[in-house]
């Protein structure tokens, strides 16, 4: 296994897939698709091709 970072490059469907990896439900596309979208940054573990962890930065402010 040869694990390599990627910056800011989860998609919706990598992000369900590592979901039902750990036995969790899947979430709306639309809901993943916005929540992505207002991260600072995330960062993705692949193994060739196949993603196998993630990790995101968010914030909270309130307007």
């Amino acid at each position: 296994m040869e694990v390599k970072l990627h910056d800011n490059c989860l998609t919706v469907d990598d992000f369900n897939s590592l979901r039902e990896s750990v036995g969790w439900n899947t979430e709306l596309k639309l809901q993943i698709e916005r929540s992505l979208a207002r991260g600072i940054y995330c960062i993705v573990a692949k193994d060739v091709n196949k993603v196998v962890g993630m990790g995101r930065g968010v914030a909270y402010c309130l307007v």
